[in-house]
């Protein structure tokens, strides 16, 4: 992951995450040393919404300071689909096959 996200940084993108996680995100970044490839990392306990609500989104979209157009999410979820949607984002949804015996 690190080289992926290395590689787009350098090539000019602002990368950021958006997550339903807690505070407890920052702290697992900077563990894992990807913190700083991040403009922004925007967690909803701390913008006081969750997705599907645009709110985080349009969070990050400030933090980056770019136009919902000129940016793409990426999301494992329907929540991630609405919520970059709603927020006027074009949203790449990556569907991962579930593990067996998961409902």
């Amino acid at each position: 992951v690190e080289e992926h996200l290395q590689r787009w940084r350098d090539a000019g993108l602002k990368l950021a995450v958006v997550s339903n996680f807690d505070q407890r995100l920052f702290g697992l970044l900077e563990a894992l040393g990807l913190a700083p490839l991040f403009e922004a990392v925007v967690v909803s306990s701390v913008v006081g919404a969750a997705k599907p609500d645009p709110r985080p989104f349009r969070h990050a979209l400030e933090q980056l300071q770019l136009p919902p157009e000129a940016v793409w999410h990426i999301g494992d979820s329907p929540e991630d689909e609405a919520g970059a949607r709603a927020s006027g984002l074009r949203c790449l949804l990556i569907r991962r096959p579930k593990p067996g015996g998961t409902p």
